[in-house]
């Protein structure tokens, strides 16, 4: 932070770049990440936190709410909001996938402002391995959810998500004789 003396309130957090937040109609904001849920009653100055373990959100049926890549967002309903998370295992049953790129994204639903949650409904599309971003969950003026994601692409036959094969080429160039990688991500050679 480049100038913290000018913050009204500084909020350290262990939970790395996966946080969402919004805001319910009585003015409590809900900060979601991972699996842990947080609120705020005071426009954000303080905030509850979650302690243990089993403190983190599960439905209705005990199963873990939320994942990586997490995104809220206000619902129809006074205290009603979705979330979703990308997650392991969440493509379609029976899609062929291998173990490590078997990515997708699930979606719950909460209609009292998080203290509950139905089990997830399945986002992704069978054979698509999706990723995204997290907090860019839109809800539109007619209603409509929106949740930008991408799909990965590229040759199944090797585990692409693992550490990268060092004879796979790299997208760079060579600068002044030392080799500059230009993709943060390396490409797949079959294209």
């Amino acid at each position: 932070m480049t100038l913290p003396e000018l913050a009204i309130s500084i909020q350290s957090r262990p939970f790395g770049h996966t946080s969402t937040f919004v805001e319910l109609e009585n003015g409590r904001i809900l900060h979601a990440s991972y699996r842990a849920l947080e609120w705020s009653d005071d426009v954000g100055m303080t905030w509850s936190r979650a302690q243990h373990e089993d403190e983190l959100m599960v439905d209705i049926n005990g199963d873990p709410v939320g994942g990586a890549e997490t995104s809220i967002v206000k619902l129809s309903g006074k205290n009603a909001v979705g979330l979703c998370a990308r997650i392991p295992g969440a493509m379609a049953e029976g899609t062929w996938a291998m173990p490590t790129r078997n990515l997708g994204f699930k979606f719950w639903r909460s209609n009292d402002g998080g203290k509950t949650w139905q089990p997830p409904v399945i986002m992704t599309p069978p054979g698509m391995v999706t990723a995204g971003l997290q907090d860019t969950f839109l809800r539109t003026s007619s209603g409509r959810i929106v949740l930008p994601v991408f799909v990965i692409l590229g040759d199944k036959s090797k585990k692409r998500m693992g550490p990268r094969d060092e004879h796979q080429p790299m997208s760079g160039h060579l600068v002044k004789n030392q080799w500059m990688s230009s993709a943060g991500h390396f490409f797949d050679p079959s294209y």
